[in-house]
């Protein structure tokens, strides 16, 4: 499974060689877009989560996931979930919802809390939007989990099931900070 992230200040933190990274870290779940228009122009559909694989490279402290908007910004709302590897909720957004932004830009969704991810371990990033009007940018290609499944609106819960394969146009481009 090839792994795309881009990190920066990660450091040993004991002799046993226990790697933290520091604030202001950034991981991209497996696409790094090179452009506003990477991946698929996708319309969500109501009451459901767009999911990913995301690799955590060390422990660190997670406030948020940032998503790709399409080519259509706006009306929606838009919460951001965050799974560990067993599909559990362990993070999420506000759940009234964040309007989505501007077409073609990278929007911040804070967590309620911040979290202390433990790392390596995979994680899954999960984005949900209210409506059908706006876009996300969603992976072509990859060699890991996505999905989406059903979930009602603004009631963030733990995946039925955890996916295992990659299917094209499920998985949005997403990145923790």
């Amino acid at each position: 499974m090839a792994v795309t992230s881009e990190i920066k200040n990660i450091t040993i933190s004991d002799g046993i060689g226990q790697a933290t990274a520091s604030q202001n870290t950034r991981v991209y779940a497996y696409t790094v877009p090179s452009a506003t228009t990477s991946g698929t122009d996708t319309t969500p559909t109501a009451n459901r989560v767009y999911t990913t694989a995301i690799f955590i490279p060390a422990n660190m402290t997670l406030t948020g996931l940032s998503y790709l908007i399409g080519s259509v910004g706006g009306t929606d709302l838009a919460i951001a979930m965050l799974f560990n590897s067993e599909g559990v909720l362990v993070a999420n957004s506000a759940v009234a919802g964040a309007t989505v932004g501007t077409t073609a830009t990278m929007q911040h969704l804070a967590f309620t809390a911040p979290y202390a991810a433990k790392g390596p371990a995979l994680y899954f990033a999960g984005i949900q939007v209210n409506g059908t009007t706006c876009r996300l940018r969603t992976q072509v290609f990859g060699d890991h989990p996505t999905a989406i499944f059903a979930q009602t609106w603004a009631t963030p819960v733990s995946m039925t099931s955890v996916p295992t394969t990659f299917t094209t146009a499920y998985g949005p481009i997403v990145m923790t900070y």
